[in-house]
């Protein structure tokens, strides 16, 4: 039982050694010494982060998208006034 309070008190005051030791306790199977509750929250935070990547992305995805299809019309509208104004490509 101590170990679990160890690794709980570890998750406060050095969050490197708190994954390290959470890290060797699954590798070894030690799951009644896994900080279950710090755990879960650092997977949901990951899992947040992970969204919001993705999310941010695909709007810069879609804003490139956009912006090349607005270079695009702007290069056909000048070839077009090109061959309007000269009649040559």
């Amino acid at each position: 039982m101590t170990a679990i309070i160890d690794i709980k008190t570890l998750y406060e005051s050095n969050y490197l050694q708190w994954l390290e030791e959470t890290i060797k306790c699954l590798k070894n199977r030690q799951l009644a010494d896994v900080d279950y509750e710090n755990l879960i929250e650092e997977l949901e935070d990951l899992a947040k982060n992970e969204k919001r990547r993705v999310r941010s992305l695909l709007e810069q995805i879609i804003r490139h998208l956009l912006l090349y299809q607005y270079w695009d019309l702007e290069m056909l509208i000048i070839r077009l006034r090109k061959l309007l104004v000269f009649g040559t490509k």
